[in-house]
């Protein structure tokens, strides 16, 4: 047991079974995971304890690394610990107030829902690493995965709703209204449904995983009760039943098969694990600091139908005369002299139920509304109702047309709720104004839904008139079918701009009637067809698309000189490059191509061809210069009196062997060489820092033989020297400029003339 763990708790939260080490892990606050193990019914014993954060509240085990994963609500991270030694493993920063998690076997990935910003943190098990932060709705508590479909279901109990996550992408996938303050959740992993305990609305939500639909409700509070705080829930997949834990009232075991409440159960916790082997359910009370473990042979003699009678006894009316009575939302008339309702206990804190009674015949009861307390202890309680003469009294009716014969409706008049399954509802008042509000009908809008009415001295009517919703859009299954893929291999499609991913031949997505593109995400090696496109959905409709293999088809070229652009089209396809490689991705099957040069004076060999493709494919092009040949003679400049390494400079300008268009040329030594053809040349010499050149400027002739060029260097800062001569002023004589650098400074501006060639036999390639 690890220090500090034996300190005073304040209540065990959320737990959860670890097959590995065959124990249950059970978050218990201050600072502590508790590990336990069960053996029957009552024999429950917790064998150790170990520090985690602080507050902690849920627990999930990744059963790849056997690791227990534990969220804390006041420090803002999870805990991990080894499960056979309890060992701590690291601790993950998440978002603020981390709730419920949930472990997805398929990615190897745990989702945390940080109640505080409204967000899910995922966490990487191998890498201890938190990998995507994604928003969901308000407040999220609970999480359930399917590992299936590859989605994640977070429960917001602000937003009542779901939001669905894909746990292969880690994107949203869709949001799913459900009850009133959605808490937990859990994956029935027979029939491939999550069921959602709904706080506020005392029901489960039951959700199609696959199409993301409310496939049923579960009412899980009987006739007249308080709220049940539900809470955690868990699904037995030994018995196919799901444990709700209902705070401080019930526990609730519903029957999977059929969706109904098997039994309520005389123990009050907030969570709920179950060991799917032995199909021990264990239930933890925060308030309590109790575990309690029961198996199918020990629920019976917990089961309770936890209710009280309360009784109406009503004095004054002649006999056999019809007198009605409402407790909160139901409703009793009857010519007896008791009207009796049955209500729901609470354990531990009493349950408050209002009440209201109708006038007869111009007699008013007394009282006629009020409140009574039920306890838990509570078996039968009675309110004394007396009909006597008083204030006069006139018929206020409300007549409601539209609504289905049978359905419950009700009106509150001055804060009085009345209901009915008929027709028509008639309150007695007294002369005075009246707020009335018309309850809402599922399925139905009223008009008006609200008003004022005044009493003066006769009754008075009011039509209600109920008109029907139009039903929801009708959904549509819209399923993309993959083939060519080897199995288990990942692809994608985006529909309206919404990615779903799947492993599987195929992606199905329930959506209503409309129009949606689409465009599908090939794995590497792959090219799907189509790749986009636009579907018109108004049935069930099936995309198919293929994938086939591509590979590479590689260009290599050698022969032009650097920076040169050169292009490659493969059968409709070009692309442009200097660089020395293009590369295509092509299917397998026969291809034609071409090759051009973006300069004219080089022609490529192949210039245009086929080629057929089942593998990765390199062409290599060479390319020739195509303009006749030349004589150029060497042009040496020499430097004298620069200390070594200094750099140097030279422009040309005159009739060249080819268009340098600005290329660089380097030199490492106090002379430099250019190839020229005969002609005549001027040339200037730019200054270097601190020193003078002579000359600096000037011209020479390429006649048929070489040229030797010296230029001699003097420092500019000399007392005695003679001053600088200036550089010729005025544009160049001639239209291009070649700038060559020494030493290893860049050469820039070299433009000469556009003849290119070689030297025939006997003579040198110029050197450029």
């Amino acid at each position: 047991m690890s220090s500090g763990c034996n300190a005073s708790y304040t209540g065990e939260a959320w737990l959860a079974f670890d097959a590995h080490v065959g124990a249950f892990w059970i978050a218990t606050a201050p600072s502590c995971v508790e590990e336990m193990t069960v053996n029957g019914s009552f024999g429950q014993t917790i064998t150790a304890a170990y520090t985690v954060g602080t507050d902690p509240f849920a627990v999930a085990i990744d059963t790849a690394t056997n690791e227990v994963y534990v969220t804390n609500t006041g420090s803002d991270n999870v805990s991990v610990l080894n499960d056979s030694t309890g060992a701590p493993v690291a601790s993950i920063g998440v978002g603020s107030a981390p709730s419920g998690i949930a472990y997805d076997p398929s990615t190897g990935l745990l989702f945390v829902a940080n109640n505080g910003s409204n967000n899910v943190s995922v966490i990487n098990g191998s890498r201890h690493a938190v990998i995507a932060s994604l928003p969901v709705g308000t407040n999220p508590i609970g999480v359930a995965v399917d590992p299936v479909t590859q989605r994640a279901f977070v429960a917001n109990s602000g937003s009542d709703n779901l939001t669905v996550l894909s746990t292969a992408f880690e994107t949203e996938v869709g949001s799913i209204g459900v009850g009133s303050d959605p808490y937990g959740a859990t994956l029935d992993n027979h029939s491939g449904e999550v069921y959602v305990t709904n706080r506020a609305s005392n029901n489960l939500s039951v959700v199609n995983a696959s199409l993301l639909t409310v496939a049923a409700t579960v009412p899980v509070i009987p006739e007249l009760a308080t709220n049940m705080n539900l809470q955690g829930v868990a699904y037995d997949p030994l018995r196919n039943l799901v444990w709700v834990g209902a705070g401080s009232y019930f526990a609730v075991v519903v029957n999977a098969s059929t969706n109904v409440v098997g039994w309520y159960l005389t123990v009050d916790p907030s969570g709920a694990a179950v060991d799917p082997t032995s199909g021990e359910a264990c239930l933890t009370n925060t308030a309590n600091r109790t575990v309690l473990c029961l198996s199918n042979l020990t629920v019976p003699q917990f089961a309770v139908w936890p209710t009280a009678e309360l009784d109406f006894n009503e004095a004054g009316l002649t006999a056999g005369t019809v007198w009605s009575v409402s407790v909160e939302e139901v409703a009793q008339s009857a010519g007896t002299p008791t009207l009796r309702f049955g209500v729901l206990k609470a354990f531990y804190n009493p349950a408050s139920f209002g009440y209201s009674i109708a006038g007869v015949d111009g007699l008013v009861p007394t009282p006629s509304q009020g409140a009574v307390t039920v306890y838990y202890n509570s078996t039968r309680l009675s309110i004394n109702v007396t009909f006597g003469p008083g204030p006069s009294t006139y018929p206020l009716v409300f007549n409601e047309t539209g609504l289905a014969t049978g359905t419950t409706w009700g009106v509150s008049v001055g804060g009085v709720p009345g209901w009915t399954t008929g027709s028509a509802l008639t309150f007695a008042e007294t002369n005075g104004t009246y707020a009335f509000t018309v309850a809402s009908v599922t399925g139905y809008t009223c008009s008006p839904a609200s008003g004022t009415v005044v009493i003066h001295g006769n009754g008075l009517r009011v039509d209600l008139n109920f008109s029907a919703l139009p039903p929801p859009p009708p959904t549509y299954v819209l399923t993309f079918l993959g083939s060519g893929l080897p199995p288990g291999t990942l692809w994608s499609v985006r529909v309206n701009g919404t990615p779903h991913g799947a492993t599987a031949g195929s992606i199905s997505l329930p959506l209503s009637a409309g129009t949606y593109p689409f465009e599908v995400g090939a794995p590497p090696g792959y090219r799907a067809s189509p790749v986009n496109g636009t579907v018109y959905l108004y049935s069930n409709l099936s995309v198919m698309i293929a994938f086939v293999p591509v590979f590479a088809l590689t260009f290599d070229e050698t022969g032009l000189p650097s920076g040169a652009l050169w292009t490659a089209t493969v059968d409709s396809a070009a692309r442009t490059s200097s660089a020395s490689s293009i590369v295509f991705s092509v299917t397998g099957g026969d291809h034609s191509f071409t090759v051009a040069s973006g300069e004219p004076a080089f022609a490529p060999t192949p210039s245009s061809g086929a080629v057929t493709i089942s593998s990765d494919t390199v062409i290599p092009v060479t390319f020739q210069a195509v303009f006749p040949f030349v004589t150029a003679y060497p042009v040496t400049f020499t430097e004298l009196g620069l200390p070594s390494g200094n750099a140097w400079s030279v422009v040309i300008n005159g009739t060249g062997i080819r268009p340098f268009n600005g290329t660089t040329q380097v030199s490492n030594t106090t002379t430099f060489t250019v190839d020229l053809a005969n002609g005549t040349y001027g040339f200037r010499v730019p200054s270097p820092l601190g020193f003078f050149p002579a000359p600096t400027a000037g011209s020479f002739v390429v006649a048929g033989g070489p040229v030797n060029l010296t230029i001699q260097f003097t420092p500019s800062i000399c007392y005695g020297c003679p001053p600088p001569v200036p550089p010729p002023s005025g544009p160049a004589p001639y239209a291009g400029a070649l700038v060559l650098a020494a030493a290893g400074s860049l050469l820039v501006g070299v433009v000469l003339g556009l003849v290119v060639g070689y030297v025939l036999a006997g003579r040198r390639r110029p050197a450029w």
